[in-house]
């Protein structure tokens, strides 16, 4: 098992609270209320300089999946 960064944010993408290298398995109850946690790959906070206070913003990526068939009514 690994350690791990987290983030927790509130409703408006604001992070409330963070851990760097965080153990798995643990039980953690964070001090601000937040309606989303991000878990991210160990060093990602302090690479990216993220800090209590900073807004997100979570994008969805749009991936579009062509599948073809080889079924054929013929």
């Amino acid at each position: 098992f690994f350690q791990i960064d987290v983030l927790w944010l509130d409703g408006s993408g604001k992070v409330v609270e963070l851990k760097e290298r965080f153990f798995p398995f643990r039980v953690y109850t964070p001090n601000h209320f937040a309606t989303t946690v991000i878990e991210l790959r160990i060093g990602t906070i302090e690479g990216s300089g993220t800090k209590v206070g900073d807004r997100l913003r979570i994008r969805e990526k749009q991936v579009a999946l062509h599948q073809e068939s080889e079924y054929s009514p013929n």
